[in-house]
């Protein structure tokens, strides 16, 4: 079994995200959060069971969320929680936002963690031809032949 948590806020992004890494690794448990304090709670309880992270950075707010709260918080307010813990999963961050990308990678890289950066382009197109093979590269350097990996099922 392999557990890939994603922080994603942007639904479109969620789907194809969902129907790519289900058709890559159909034996995959895939939790996707789209705000930073709900997802550093569950890594609270969770982070060692996890095979990949993959943040983003900008998330929108909302006007209703659990508790009352509107502020989603950012990648970076994973990254910190992150940055607390024994480095040990890969981390892919995929944020368009520039500025904040040396602030989320400096600190893991700096803590022992290994840190994958895609950069997103041309609306999703980028999430097949980046972010998945980058996916499929990183768990098959981590888990080899044990991982059920379906051979480029996404690329059709």
């Amino acid at each position: 079994m392999i557990l890939l948590a994603i922080l994603e806020d942007d639904e479109r992004r969620q789907e194809t995200m969902k129907r790519l890494l289900a058709d890559a690794f159909p034996m995959a448990e895939i939790v996707l959060f789209d705000n930073a304090p709900d997802m550093v709670a569950w890594l609270t309880e969770r982070l060692a069971d996890v095979d990949l992270l993959c943040l983003d950075h900008d998330l929108v707010f909302t006007p209703a969320r659990a508790g009352g709260r509107s502020d989603p918080g950012t990648g970076q307010d994973v990254v910190d929680f992150l940055v607390t813990r024994p480095a040990s999963q890969p981390v892919v961050v995929h944020t368009s936002n520039w500025g904040a990308v040396a602030g989320m990678v400096g600190p893991l890289e700096q803590a022992g963690w290994q840190v994958w950066r895609v950069i997103p382009f041309a609306d999703l197109k980028w999430l097949q031809t980046a972010w998945l093979p980058a996916i499929r590269e990183i768990l098959r350097q981590r888990g080899g032949a044990e991982l059920a990996v379906a051979p480029d099922a996404a690329h059709t």
